[in-house]
């Protein structure tokens, strides 16, 4: 029921995040499904989350510890005051075989000059300049849109627009996806 994509752009040194809003209860297919902010952002990150809308409350009610670690660029710290909030609020791991082992969410993180892939377990990996990565049901065609719509650009003329349209295409094809695009601008170390 998301698409997050990312690219850490090696020429500009822009990171650039972009996620759709919508966000089913029960079921991916429910006609009357709500639309959340996915992308969290201060002055030096930005954080989008796939997965359930509890995760977003968690956010909210740590969101003063999340900054300070965010602004600072401390992904550690952050990942691990992250799962403190998941336990303390009394999620449960996922031990089953119907998807990834963890709480069931992952996402896409910009601080300190880079982005970060969060894996369902909190366990950050940096992600590589240039390279455009994604989580969420509709991250495939998002990666493949982006991908394509990257092929041939100049890497020196700032522009979004790629982003958004990728977003645009997933929630085109991806009923679990939906408007409106949201995007964040972090700045970050060039390549």
């Amino acid at each position: 029921m998301t698409a997050i994509i990312g690219r850490h752009c090696p020429v500009r040194g822009e990171i650039v995040i972009a996620a759709d809003s919508r966000t089913c209860w029960g079921g991916a297919f429910m006609d009357d499904a709500e639309t959340s902010s996915k992308i969290y952002q201060g002055n030096k990150w930005a954080l989008a989350l796939a997965g359930s809308c509890r995760m977003s409350y968690l956010l909210d009610g740590i969101f003063p510890e999340i900054n300070e670690c965010l602004e600072n660029g401390d992904i550690h710290e952050f990942a691990a005051a992250f799962k403190r909030a998941t336990v303390k609020d009394d999620f449960t791991p996922r031990d089953d075989d119907a998807g990834p082992k963890g709480y069931g969410h992952d996402g896409l993180i910009a601080t300190g000059g880079n982005l970060y892939y969060l894996a369902t377990d909190f366990t950050p990996a940096l992600v590589p300049l240039g390279k455009v990565f994604g989580c969420g049901s509709g991250s495939d065609l998002a990666v493949g849109a982006a991908t394509a719509l990257l092929l041939g650009r100049n890497p020196t003329k700032k522009s979004t627009t790629w982003a958004i349209r990728a977003i645009e295409i997933a929630i085109a094809n991806d009923r679990s996806c939906g408007f409106p695009v949201q995007l964040a601008v972090v700045p970050g170390e060039k390549g």
